[in-house]
Protein backbone atom coordinates (compact mmCIF):
# COMPACT_ATOMS: atom_id res chain seq x y z
CA UNK A 1 0.00 0.00 0.00
CA UNK A 2 0.99 3.52 -1.22
CA UNK A 3 0.17 6.76 1.28
CA UNK A 4 0.62 10.11 -0.47
CA UNK A 5 -0.49 13.49 1.50
CA UNK A 6 -1.87 16.79 -0.52
CA UNK A 7 -5.05 18.84 -0.86
CA UNK A 8 -8.46 18.66 -2.07
CA UNK A 9 -9.62 22.05 -2.78
CA UNK A 10 -9.65 23.51 1.09
CA UNK A 11 -9.53 19.59 2.92
CA UNK A 12 -6.69 18.05 3.46
CA UNK A 13 -5.91 14.79 1.35
CA UNK A 14 -4.61 11.43 1.71
CA UNK A 15 -4.61 9.52 -1.52
CA UNK A 16 -4.15 5.82 -1.05
CA UNK A 17 -2.88 3.52 -3.68
CA UNK A 18 -3.49 -0.80 -3.70
CA UNK A 19 -5.22 -1.07 -0.32
CA UNK A 20 -4.93 -4.33 1.57
CA UNK A 21 -7.94 -4.08 3.86
CA UNK A 22 -10.86 -1.71 4.62
CA UNK A 23 -10.15 -1.17 8.63
CA UNK A 24 -6.38 0.34 7.68
CA UNK A 25 -8.09 3.07 5.49
CA UNK A 26 -10.83 3.46 8.63
CA UNK A 27 -8.16 3.65 10.88
CA UNK A 28 -6.55 6.62 8.02
CA UNK A 29 -10.16 8.79 8.09
CA UNK A 30 -9.29 9.35 11.57
CA UNK A 31 -6.38 11.42 10.27
CA UNK A 32 -7.53 13.01 7.36
CA UNK A 33 -10.84 14.31 6.13
CA UNK A 34 -10.90 13.26 2.84
CA UNK A 35 -9.26 10.10 1.74
CA UNK A 36 -8.79 8.95 -1.83
CA UNK A 37 -8.60 5.32 -2.61
CA UNK A 38 -7.58 3.89 -5.91
CA UNK A 39 -6.91 0.61 -7.24
CA UNK A 40 -9.44 -0.82 -4.50
CA UNK A 41 -10.62 -4.72 -4.57
CA UNK A 42 -14.50 -5.36 -4.76
CA UNK A 43 -13.84 -7.23 -1.31
CA UNK A 44 -12.60 -3.81 0.22
CA UNK A 45 -14.59 -1.82 -1.64
CA UNK A 46 -18.01 -2.84 -0.16
CA UNK A 47 -16.45 -2.33 3.17
CA UNK A 48 -15.77 1.41 2.39
CA UNK A 49 -18.83 1.91 0.45
CA UNK A 50 -20.61 3.50 3.36
CA UNK A 51 -18.08 6.79 3.76
CA UNK A 52 -17.52 7.42 0.12
CA UNK A 53 -19.05 10.18 -1.77
CA UNK A 54 -18.52 8.54 -4.94
CA UNK A 55 -17.63 5.03 -6.06
CA UNK A 56 -16.29 4.96 -9.23
CA UNK A 57 -15.45 1.75 -11.09
CA UNK A 58 -12.62 1.89 -13.73
CA UNK A 59 -10.00 -0.61 -15.54
CA UNK A 60 -6.02 -0.36 -16.09
CA UNK A 61 -3.78 -3.00 -18.27
CA UNK A 62 -1.18 -4.95 -16.52
CA UNK A 63 1.99 -6.30 -17.58
CA UNK A 64 3.03 -9.12 -16.12
CA UNK A 65 6.29 -8.79 -15.60
CA UNK A 66 7.21 -12.47 -14.88
CA UNK A 67 6.95 -13.53 -17.98
CA UNK A 68 10.34 -13.45 -20.51
CA UNK A 69 11.48 -10.55 -22.56
CA UNK A 70 10.36 -13.02 -25.24
CA UNK A 71 6.87 -13.62 -24.30
CA UNK A 72 6.47 -9.38 -23.36
CA UNK A 73 7.41 -8.22 -27.30
CA UNK A 74 5.50 -10.98 -28.82
CA UNK A 75 2.33 -9.89 -26.53
CA UNK A 76 2.86 -6.42 -28.13
CA UNK A 77 1.24 -5.57 -31.48
CA UNK A 78 3.51 -5.73 -34.67
CA UNK A 79 3.01 -2.16 -34.83
CA UNK A 80 4.73 -1.36 -31.09
CA UNK A 81 7.06 -4.08 -31.70
CA UNK A 82 8.78 -2.72 -34.70
CA UNK A 83 9.17 0.83 -33.38
CA UNK A 84 10.74 -0.74 -30.34
CA UNK A 85 13.17 -3.02 -31.80
CA UNK A 86 14.19 -1.30 -35.20
CA UNK A 87 12.51 2.48 -35.83
CA UNK A 88 13.99 3.36 -32.31
CA UNK A 89 17.31 1.89 -32.37
CA UNK A 90 17.74 3.59 -35.65
CA UNK A 91 17.10 7.29 -33.95
CA UNK A 92 20.30 8.36 -31.66
CA UNK A 93 18.74 8.59 -28.06
CA UNK A 94 19.52 8.52 -24.22
CA UNK A 95 17.25 7.53 -21.80
CA UNK A 96 17.15 9.27 -18.13
CA UNK A 97 15.99 7.78 -15.02
CA UNK A 98 15.50 11.14 -12.38
CA UNK A 99 17.86 13.25 -14.12
CA UNK A 100 17.06 16.25 -15.97
CA UNK A 101 14.30 17.07 -13.69
CA UNK A 102 13.84 20.68 -14.61
CA UNK A 103 12.88 19.51 -18.13
CA UNK A 104 10.67 16.77 -16.98
CA UNK A 105 8.78 19.54 -15.09
CA UNK A 106 8.71 21.93 -18.37
CA UNK A 107 7.33 19.43 -20.55
CA UNK A 108 4.76 18.43 -18.31
CA UNK A 109 3.46 21.69 -17.84
CA UNK A 110 3.82 22.81 -21.46
CA UNK A 111 1.85 18.88 -22.36
CA UNK A 112 -1.55 19.92 -19.63
CA UNK A 113 -1.24 23.74 -21.52
CA UNK A 114 -1.81 22.11 -24.76
CA UNK A 115 -4.26 19.60 -23.83
CA UNK A 116 -7.75 19.41 -22.04
CA UNK A 117 -8.42 17.11 -20.49
CA UNK A 118 -6.85 18.16 -16.63
CA UNK A 119 -6.05 21.34 -14.95
CA UNK A 120 -2.12 22.35 -15.19
CA UNK A 121 0.73 21.09 -13.49
CA UNK A 122 1.31 23.13 -9.59
CA UNK A 123 4.51 23.20 -8.23
CA UNK A 124 2.87 21.59 -5.15
CA UNK A 125 2.00 18.49 -7.67
CA UNK A 126 5.15 18.09 -8.89
CA UNK A 127 7.08 18.01 -5.77
CA UNK A 128 4.50 15.62 -4.75
CA UNK A 129 5.77 13.26 -7.55
CA UNK A 130 9.64 13.11 -6.14
CA UNK A 131 10.70 10.95 -3.89
CA UNK A 132 8.35 8.14 -4.30
CA UNK A 133 8.12 7.90 -7.87
CA UNK A 134 10.76 7.62 -10.58
CA UNK A 135 11.08 10.09 -13.34
CA UNK A 136 11.78 8.50 -16.64
CA UNK A 137 13.00 10.60 -19.40
CA UNK A 138 13.90 9.82 -23.12
CA UNK A 139 16.67 12.69 -24.65
CA UNK A 140 17.09 13.31 -28.67
CA UNK A 141 19.50 15.93 -29.95
CA UNK A 142 19.92 17.40 -26.43
CA UNK A 143 16.29 17.89 -25.48
CA UNK A 144 13.78 16.03 -23.90
CA UNK A 145 11.05 14.90 -26.42
CA UNK A 146 9.22 12.70 -23.48
CA UNK A 147 8.78 12.02 -19.52
CA UNK A 148 6.75 9.99 -17.52
CA UNK A 149 5.91 9.50 -13.77
CA UNK A 150 6.34 6.34 -11.98
CA UNK A 151 4.74 5.47 -9.09
CA UNK A 152 6.80 2.77 -6.96
CA UNK A 153 5.47 0.20 -5.22
CA UNK A 154 7.88 -2.35 -4.07
CA UNK A 155 8.08 -5.39 -4.87
CA UNK A 156 4.57 -5.74 -6.67
CA UNK A 157 3.25 -2.84 -8.72
CA UNK A 158 5.11 0.15 -10.76
CA UNK A 159 2.37 2.57 -12.09
CA UNK A 160 2.54 5.20 -14.71
CA UNK A 161 1.36 7.91 -13.28
CA UNK A 162 1.04 11.10 -15.43
CA UNK A 163 3.16 11.12 -18.74
CA UNK A 164 3.98 13.61 -21.88
CA UNK A 165 5.42 14.25 -25.32
CA UNK A 166 6.71 17.34 -26.88
CA UNK A 167 4.25 19.02 -29.46
CA UNK A 168 4.54 17.45 -32.83
CA UNK A 169 4.62 20.77 -34.93
CA UNK A 170 7.24 19.70 -37.58
CA UNK A 171 8.26 16.67 -39.87
CA UNK A 172 11.07 15.86 -37.27
CA UNK A 173 8.96 15.42 -34.36
CA UNK A 174 6.38 13.63 -36.28
CA UNK A 175 8.95 10.96 -37.49
CA UNK A 176 10.82 10.43 -33.80
CA UNK A 177 8.46 11.34 -31.22
CA UNK A 178 6.18 8.43 -31.81
CA UNK A 179 9.53 5.69 -31.74
CA UNK A 180 10.70 7.11 -28.87
CA UNK A 181 8.04 6.99 -26.88
CA UNK A 182 7.23 3.62 -27.14
CA UNK A 183 11.11 2.63 -26.68
CA UNK A 184 10.66 4.57 -23.32
CA UNK A 185 7.64 2.47 -22.20
CA UNK A 186 9.95 -0.37 -23.10
CA UNK A 187 12.52 0.55 -21.01
CA UNK A 188 10.20 1.25 -17.86
CA UNK A 189 8.80 -2.27 -18.55
CA UNK A 190 12.58 -4.00 -18.30
CA UNK A 191 13.95 -1.46 -15.91
CA UNK A 192 11.44 -2.94 -13.22
CA UNK A 193 11.55 -6.30 -14.14
CA UNK A 194 14.73 -6.33 -13.83
CA UNK A 195 14.27 -5.19 -10.03
CA UNK A 196 12.06 -8.25 -9.29
CA UNK A 197 8.87 -5.86 -9.61
CA UNK A 198 5.36 -8.08 -10.27
CA UNK A 199 3.19 -5.68 -12.39
CA UNK A 200 3.58 -2.73 -14.64
CA UNK A 201 0.19 -0.93 -14.59
CA UNK A 202 -0.07 1.08 -16.95
CA UNK A 203 -1.96 3.96 -14.97
CA UNK A 204 -6.07 3.48 -16.30
CA UNK A 205 -7.25 4.00 -19.48
CA UNK A 206 -10.16 5.86 -20.69
CA UNK A 207 -13.16 4.37 -22.88
CA UNK A 208 -13.90 7.77 -23.94
CA UNK A 209 -12.69 11.38 -24.08
CA UNK A 210 -9.71 13.04 -25.01
CA UNK A 211 -7.58 9.80 -23.28
CA UNK A 212 -9.10 7.37 -26.08
CA UNK A 213 -5.96 7.69 -27.93
CA UNK A 214 -3.44 7.40 -25.15
CA UNK A 215 -5.74 4.39 -24.27
CA UNK A 216 -4.93 2.99 -27.83
CA UNK A 217 -1.04 3.23 -27.05
CA UNK A 218 -1.10 1.56 -24.01
CA UNK A 219 -3.11 -1.23 -25.08
CA UNK A 220 -0.65 -2.00 -27.99
CA UNK A 221 1.79 -3.23 -25.57
CA UNK A 222 -1.01 -5.89 -24.88
CA UNK A 223 -0.92 -6.92 -21.02
CA UNK A 224 -4.87 -7.48 -19.60
CA UNK A 225 -7.54 -5.34 -18.82
CA UNK A 226 -7.98 -5.14 -14.91
CA UNK A 227 -10.97 -4.12 -12.96
CA UNK A 228 -10.49 -1.95 -10.03
CA UNK A 229 -12.74 0.76 -7.33
CA UNK A 230 -12.21 4.42 -7.21
CA UNK A 231 -13.23 5.66 -3.84
CA UNK A 232 -14.09 9.43 -2.52
CA UNK A 233 -14.44 8.79 1.20
CA UNK A 234 -15.30 11.10 4.07
CA UNK A 235 -15.58 10.69 7.82
CA UNK A 236 -18.30 13.34 7.94
CA UNK A 237 -21.51 12.49 6.73
CA UNK A 238 -22.17 16.45 6.13
CA UNK A 239 -18.94 16.47 4.07
CA UNK A 240 -19.90 13.47 2.54
CA UNK A 241 -23.05 14.37 1.32
CA UNK A 242 -22.44 17.81 0.27
CA UNK A 243 -19.37 15.94 -1.81
CA UNK A 244 -21.62 14.10 -3.41
CA UNK A 245 -23.83 16.71 -4.85
CA UNK A 246 -20.52 18.52 -6.23
CA UNK A 247 -18.99 15.26 -7.64
CA UNK A 248 -22.51 14.60 -9.46
CA UNK A 249 -22.38 18.10 -11.36
CA UNK A 250 -18.82 17.62 -11.97
CA UNK A 251 -20.21 14.14 -13.48
CA UNK A 252 -22.80 15.65 -15.56
CA UNK A 253 -20.49 18.27 -16.98
CA UNK A 254 -17.91 15.39 -18.17
CA UNK A 255 -20.84 13.43 -19.75
CA UNK A 256 -22.06 16.54 -21.45
CA UNK A 257 -18.32 17.22 -22.31
CA UNK A 258 -17.80 13.80 -23.93
CA UNK A 259 -15.46 12.80 -21.26
CA UNK A 260 -17.24 10.26 -19.22
CA UNK A 261 -20.62 8.09 -20.03
CA UNK A 262 -23.63 7.94 -18.56
CA UNK A 263 -23.69 4.56 -17.68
Amino acid sequence: MVVSEGKYLFLKQLMIFWPDSAEEIIRLLEKAPFVWVMYCEDSVAEQLVRYAARRKRMQTILIDLSQPESELLADMDQTTRAYVLRKAEKIPHEIVVNEHLDEAQALLADFFRRKDFRGPLTLREWKGYLGTNDVFSIRYDGRTVATRVVLRDPPKHARQVVAATINRTDAESKKIVGALNRRLTWHEITYYKALGYRYYDFGGIARVGPLLGNAQFKSSFGGNVVNYNSLFLFQSALLRLGFQVVFQLRRQVRILRGRETGV
